[in-house]
């Protein structure tokens, strides 16, 4: 990699640091890693892979399945923990949430479930 490239990055992440004390020993770490990590930086760069990220959020459909349990993944959870039974309840507490056409059940609440199912939690 570029010794330019390097540099206008570390200047870069140095602007956002804002406790200025921190800045020499952040930049230094950084600077270590990108040496250690030489053969990647060169291969990849610092401007391609993961720095290129997307974002999907609830508005789109075709990862509304990504927001919560399908059906499906609530059963075999109830099932591993050997209270397939209750999906009636589960289904009645924890399921409605529509994102897109697909209903999820709230994860949280679910694990929870099944994390507490034998003291009564609902």
């Amino acid at each position: 990699m570029q010794q330019s490239k390097i540099t206008e990055y570390l200047e870069a992440v140095s602007r956002q640091i804002r406790w200025k004390r921190a800045q020499a020993p952040v930049l230094e770490e950084i600077r270590n890693h990108i040496a250690d990590q030489k053969q990647a930086f060169i291969w990849e760069s610092l401007f391609s892979g993961l720095n290129n990220l997307s974002v999907y959020t609830l508005l789109n459909k075709s990862y509304s399945k990504y927001f919560g349990f399908l059906e499906t993944e609530v059963e075999e959870l109830l099932n591993y923990y050997g209270i397939d039974s209750q999906l009636e309840e589960v289904r009645s507490w924890y399921n409605g949430y529509i994102f897109g056409n697909t209903v999820v059940y709230n994860p949280w609440s679910v694990l929870q479930y099944t994390r507490n199912w034998k003291e009564g939690f609902s």
